[in-house]
Order: structure tokens, then sequence, then C-alpha cells
């Protein structure tokens, strides 16, 4: 449970920064007077333009007020807070596993578990709570129809840049369970186990 946690929490780590940072939220198309081909992309930072037969153009204007919507505030203070305790429970999750040592800190493991579930928990908010609003026009402005909003790469991430911190986490949250000693013995009472128990045993008279 420990190595399967150690594999996910980097790997969750690394979608929920993805989807923080680039700007594909929702995708925005069908816009009138316009190219049939052109997208625009909103993120939490930025929007940009695309087309088929020109370059991504990022940096354009908020005409709408995009990023003063409410779940755009408060996706990029959640995000960025997941991403910090994230940051923190892998290192505990470093020093609790301690790969470099016969014998791991169950506890400290444990407790690494609980906060990357935390940090899990803090990203998944965010990203359905701006799932929930996406077509909703007047919490998440855009233009009216026949213009067509749909879910962008970046949410996708999220969601599972966001299950893998919480498969993590839970994880490496079930290394709380041997601190009650029954864990493995240590290698010097392993060869100590062995010597004692050399040859066969001799039969009991009736």
């Amino acid at each position: 449970v420990m190595t399967l946690g150690m594999v996910l929490a980097p790997c969750g780590l690394l979608l929920t920064l993805t989807s923080t940072l680039t700007p594909g939220w929702r995708l925005v198309k069908g816009f009138l007077d316009q190219p049939l081909d052109l997208v625009l992309y909103q993120g939490l930072w930025d929007m940009c333009r695309e087309q088929s037969s020109r370059e991504r153009q990022c940096g354009q204007p908020d005409d709408l007020g995009y990023f003063a919507a409410e779940p755009v505030r408060v996706a990029r203070g959640l995000m960025v807070t997941s991403l910090a305790v994230t940051g923190l429970g892998l290192l505990l999750a470093t020093l609790g596993v301690r790969c470099w040592r016969d014998e791991p800190h169950f506890v400290l493991a444990g407790l690494s578990g609980v906060v990357l579930f935390t940090a899990g928990l803090l990203s998944l908010i965010p990203v359905s709570w701006y799932n929930h609003f996406l077509a909703d026009r007047s919490v998440l402005p855009a233009q009216p129809s026949p213009v067509t909003v749909q879910v962008g790469y970046s949410l996708v991430l999220g969601y599972l840049g966001s299950c893998l911190l919480l498969l993590g986490g839970f994880s490496l949250a079930l290394s709380f369970a041997p601190c009650d000693g029954q864990h493995r013995p240590r290698p010097d009472q392993l060869g100590a186990t062995s010597q004692r128990k050399a040859g066969f045993p001799m039969p009991r008279p009736p």
C-alpha cells in the first residue's frame, strides 16, 4: 500500500498542476460573424483563441467578466492550496516510507496519507463546482446562443488528478494499521529466529 501511494500521489500532483495552469477548463465555440473553426479556451488564469489555420493566441481580453466569476476565483485559491498541501504530503510520505531503511515509520506514512487525501478533496471541490455551473451563463459568463460551451481538457485532468490523490492518500493512510506492533520483525530478529529453528523436530514419545 505504501508503494501504491508513492506512485499515485506524484501522478495526481502532476495532473492537478497541469489542470491548474492550462487554459482549458471550458471550450467556447460557435461565435457569430467569426470563422466556424474558432475556439476560445478558458482557464483559471488565461484565455486563448485558436483556429485551425492559425496558431493559438493567448492573453485574450475578458470582456464579459469571466475571471471575476465566483467559481473561477474559488477554484484559483483551492487549486493552489491543494498543490501546496500535496507537496507537504509527499514530503511526509518520503520521510515516513523511508525507502533507504529496512523499517518504515508507520505513523508518519499514515499521516502523509491523510494529508494527501485532504489535498485530493481540496482539488475535487472546485473542479466539481466549476463543472456544475459550466453551462450556466449567469454564473460563468459567455455569449448567448448559438454559442456553445463544452468541458475542456483541463477539467478532465483535474478530475483525474483529484482521484489519484484520493487513492494515493487512502493507500498511505492504511499504514496506520500495523502500528499495533503486528508488523514484520527486524532483520536481526529474523536471523536469530532462523538460527533457533534450524534442523528437524524430534518425534515425541507417546
